[in-house]
């Protein structure tokens, strides 16, 4: 589903839902958590760490579980769902990278955060063009900016 808000070129929001377009790989997940589960509670005898297993599965599976949103504006990068949500400035990311279902937005190697995550995954539903050319145009503008302000004066 791609929308753009109020019909503009200056944000461009959609969503996507992985569960949807892998049905049966969503079925053998559920069947290995449910399995998991029941070892858990057979094995240890304890309900609760049944229920635990579960919570701790779908939690980190949450993008997979969950319909994922996305919002790019001229200010940055929004992805959420029902676990969390991720607000990132374009300046954030040093570079992207593309990929037939997505674009991955790497984050800068220089910070903390770039060394031990590598970024943002973008899924496309239907609107790779549109994608593509927004991260693209933003991306463009970071890299001129970042350009601009490690000019020395009197460098033209």
């Amino acid at each position: 589903m791609v929308e753009t808000g109020s019909g503009s070129a200056d944000r461009l929001e959609w969503q996507v839902h992985l569960l949807r377009r892998r049905p049966a790989a969503g079925a053998l997940v559920s069947l290995g958590t449910l399995a998991g589960a029941a070892v858990a509670w057979a094995w240890f005898g304890s309900p609760a760490l049944a229920v635990f297993v579960v919570l701790v599965t779908v939690a980190s599976l949450a993008a997979f579980f969950f319909p994922i949103r996305y919002s790019l504006s001229a200010r940055g990068v929004r992805m959420y769902n029902f676990i969390g949500r991720e607000d990132r400035r374009w300046e954030e990311f040093a570079n992207y990278h593309v990929y037939p279902d997505g674009v991955q937005l790497a984050f800068s190697r220089g910070t903390i955060r770039g060394r031990m995550l590598k970024g943002i995954f973008l899924y496309f539903e239907g609107n790779r063009d549109q994608v593509l050319a927004m991260v693209r145009d933003r991306m463009a503008a970071v890299r001129a900016a970042a350009t601009a302000s490690h000019r020395q004066p009197g460098d033209g």
